[in-house]
């Protein structure tokens, strides 16, 4: 076993074991190890663990433990004390965790990892075949041009250092645009517009707001929605999109911007930051709100 996964795995048993944890919750710790110990690549998978709405937080914990293992400084004389804090730093997040995944939900989202580990395999090995290829006709291109002007026994060394470096520049074309997900800032983006938007809200019974600044918010929250959908946070999607749609109802008349209006709206917010934070709070009604209040602005049946 790699030293990686070894440090991860022995982490979240330690973790777990500061936890006291009913037979479900053991049986999703362990399924999770069982993952863990299973997977090629650890750190790919935490990766993408960060895309799940219900792992992120704690993908981001557990990545930032990979990025220590695998780094040149680590301090072996305090390897054994780190290891306990940072440990212990996995605690809450492992809890939140096990407060949302039965281990019925942690299967189904283990076949979704599955799901996208494979398209993505896929999809690097084309991108790889064809970067080989157009390497190839950028190198074949670049030696044609030459030997079009000299012959090939009279190319100096000048003009080879040339083709290499046309195919380095190829190689690093637009590298530094594949940027990994960051939570971090997923997470601040989503929760930037959320106090002005409740200020907003307070305001909506006296109808004292302009058009400009029910624009504004509509076109973060449809930012906001379309960013969690790409990333796999659905629930946080959709949060956003029922805001949207509200605001947009209320910009056409169509819904008044009452005490309800903005309760329903405030419900989605409740459920998002929820979400977003890992708060160790219970959500069912606030859920409940935001689907009700979703039939409406939504029109769905």
């Amino acid at each position: 076993m790699k030293i990686e996964k070894q440090y991860i795995i022995q982490a979240v048993t330690i973790a777990a074991n500061n936890l006291r944890l009913s037979s479900e919750k053991i049986e999703v710790v362990s399924l999770f190890k069982k993952h863990l110990n299973n997977c090629e690549d650890i750190e790919s998978e935490i990766s993408r663990m960060k895309k799940i709405t219900e792992l992120s937080k704690l993908a981001v914990k557990l990545g930032r433990l990979i990025e220590y293992i695998k780094s040149d400084h680590i301090d072996f004389l305090r390897l054994t004390e780190t290891f306990k804090e940072q440990s212990h730093t996995l605690t809450i997040e492992l809890s939140n965790m096990l407060d949302f995944v039965t281990p019925a939900k942690f299967k189904e989202i283990t076949n979704k990892l599955s799901e996208q580990e494979i398209p993505v395999q896929l999809k690097q090995n084309v991108q790889r075949e064809e970067a080989l290829d157009k390497i190839q006709e950028k190198v074949e291109v670049s030696e044609n041009s030459i030997l079009n002007k000299e012959e090939k026994s009279k190319i100096t060394k000048e003009q080879l250092d040339q083709i290499e470096r046309k195919k380095q520049e190829f190689l690093f074309e637009d590298l530094e645009k594949e940027e990994e997900f960051d939570f971090e800032n997923y997470e601040k983006t989503i929760l930037a517009p959320v106090k002005k938007l409740e200020d907003l809200l307070k305001r909506f019974p006296q109808k004292e707001f302009l058009e400009e600044e029910v624009d504004d918010f509509m076109e973060k929250m449809l930012f906001n929605s379309n960013f969690s959908y790409k990333v796999g946070f659905d629930i946080i999607g959709k949060m956003h999109k029922i805001i949207a749609s509200a605001l947009l109802a209320i910009k056409n008349d169509e819904i008044a911007s009452s005490e309800d209006t903005a309760e329903g709206i405030r419900a989605c917010l409740i459920v998002i930051v929820a979400v977003v934070r890992g708060k160790e709070v219970d959500i069912s009604n606030y859920l409940k709100k935001a689907e009700k209040f979703s039939k409406i602005v939504l029109k769905e049946n």
